[in-house]
């Protein structure tokens, strides 16, 4: 069987790769990179990564089962509002997010997620 540079089951890398891009400046080179990849819920999950959309991507990656990728969404969710003063939907994101974090114990995350807790409160 041929290589193929396109394969269009799983790009899961985009959804890793989404986040790192905005905040680097490269979302265009990202989105270009997700041309060849239309109607695949990881490119679509990357491109709501992409437009701050991070609890629809969230919701998006729960339904694909990844439940990591979907816990680091819903925590830049509760970043996102907590940012914008709507604390109940921050604490919302944030309960969700932790409790994934607590049950594989990522304390990274869980003192990145306790951290934001404190200080919208």
């Amino acid at each position: 069987m041929p290589f193929d540079p396109h394969p269009t089951t799983h790009i899961d890398w985009a959804v890793i790769l989404s986040p790192v891009a905005a905040r680097v400046g490269l979302v265009a080179a990202i989105r270009t990179a997700l041309e060849p990849y239309p109607d695949n819920p990881w490119m679509d999950t990357a491109l709501l990564i992409l437009d701050e959309r991070y609890t629809d991507a969230a919701d998006a990656l729960g339904g694909i089962g990844d439940v990591a990728n979907e816990a680091y969404a819903r925590l830049s969710a509760a970043e996102q509002h907590a940012a914008a003063g709507r604390r109940a939907e921050a604490s919302a994101e944030l309960d969700l997010a932790l409790a994934f974090y607590r049950s594989v114990g990522a304390t990274r995350y869980i003192r990145q997620g306790e951290a934001l807790l404190a200080a919208s409160a």
